[in-house]
């Protein structure tokens, strides 16, 4: 199976401005708590070659390190713990800074709203990191999940926004080692996109070229992607460039609960060109909620019940990819 990928969402383009750092007492004493800033992906790039001996390069386990401080479920699937199939939070709270999320919108998580929580916060320079969460009935596979955002064929019965969207190069997962702390890599590869004009017009096509995988941890799966760095421009395909739009951050965790399972979708990514944020952030809610929403409904058709759901997580990341797991 072909890894391709698309990240054709957006996100306000607004200035970065620092987090005032939190006041903690310690023994009696007032002290100033540091805010955790995203470490850039690429500062440390990990050589390597697609299947066709294709020069490449992947992100340092930084861009994972930066993912686990906005996303709990993330910390939770890649954590090294022992295994529990409940997602707890106390596991993870060492890992998410004191940012400034803010409410978007939020519903119980009971009703048939695509997303229940959706928040937004600065981390780092540039535009906000976006997170959505919602629960979907049926077993978290994240191959099934990352299709409907890889193959035009799927996503585009969800994203209108869709113009195409292929692998440019496959890359071999066992090239992809550097990451064992975090999971075992289960798909990656480079995706090539390209978006048409949104927002009646006001929004010109875009083009991304983004590195992609899927990472299966103890504790669940992440399916993220990074923009890949200038090196690598000459993997564009012939043609005509559009603005190109980067997307700093993006993983989605599956973490499977009883019969259902629980997603978290975070993204950070700068549209590009000279486009007023505010017609931006509506496209992204609605974008993901459309997602979400068809995600329910191809999940949902599923009749397993959640002991065999969760037996059958367990026996895949054994059996795969032979992490260790208490019997």
């Amino acid at each position: 199976m072909k890894f391709t990928f698309l990240l054709s969402l957006f996100t306000t383009s607004t200035a970065f401005i620092l987090p005032s750092l939190p006041t903690t007492t310690v023994r009696g004493e007032s002290t100033k708590l540091d805010v955790q800033l995203p470490v850039d992906p690429w500062s440390d790039p990990i050589p390597t070659t697609s299947t066709t001996d294709v020069p490449l390069l992947l992100p340092s386990s930084n861009f994972f390190s930066s993912l686990k401080k906005v996303s709990p479920y993330a910390a939770h699937a890649l954590t090294p713990i022992s295994y529990t199939p409940d997602l707890d939070p106390t596991l993870v709270t060492e890992f998410e800074p004191d940012l400034q999320w803010q409410t978007i919108e939020s519903h119980s998580k009971n009703t048939n709203k695509p997303c229940y929580k959706i928040e937004k916060a600065r981390f780092g320079p540039g535009v906000e990191v976006l997170r959505f969460r919602s629960k979907i009935q049926g077993y978290a596979d994240s191959k099934k999940f990352a299709d409907m955002i890889m193959t035009t064929a799927e996503r585009s019965k969800w994203d209108e926004q869709l113009d195409e969207v292929y692998q440019s190069h496959e890359i071999g997962v066992e090239r992809f080692k550097s990451v064992g702390e975090w999971g075992e890599c289960r798909m990656l590869g480079v995706g090539y996109c390209k978006t048409k004009k949104a927002v009646g017009g006001m929004i010109s096509p875009r083009e991304q070229l983004t590195i992609c995988g899927i990472l299966e941890g103890i504790g669940g799966s992440v399916i993220w992607g990074v923009e890949a760095p200038p090196q690598l421009d000459h993997l564009f395909p012939e043609g005509e460039r559009k603005v190109r739009a980067s997307t700093d951050l993006f993983g989605t965790t599956l973490i499977q609960q009883g019969d259902h399972f629980e997603v978290e979708y975070v993204l950070k990514l700068d549209i590009g060109g000279k486009v007023p944020g505010w017609t931006t952030g509506p496209v992204v809610v609605k974008t993901v909620k459309e997602l979400f929403k068809f995600a329910k409904d191809k999940f949902g058709r599923e009749r397993e019940v959640g002991e065999e759901m969760v037996r059958k997580r367990v026996e895949m990341v054994r059996e795969e990819f032979e992490l260790l797991i208490p019997q």
